[in-house]
């Protein structure tokens, strides 16, 4: 999604899906708790392949940060 993988890119993306008001207003509000059940299992996967993605990074801090 967007360019390498970054380390903890599954846990950014529901954090700015529970967070950004264009999403919330646009799901009425149902993208907020989805996110958050989401999230302690972005955050396992995330983890196990951490390595894999700091080798994708090679760490040139290239990795995106926004989502849009």
């Amino acid at each position: 999604m967007n360019g390498p993988t970054c380390p903890y890119q599954g846990v950014q993306l529901d954090f700015h899906a529970a967070t950004d008001w264009t999403l919330i207003k646009g799901s009425n509000g149902l993208i907020i708790p989805l996110a958050i059940i989401d999230l302690p299992f972005s955050f396992v996967l995330d983890t196990l392949t951490l390595g894999n993605a700091l080798d994708a990074d090679s760490g040139e801090l290239n990795c995106p940060r926004k989502f849009t």
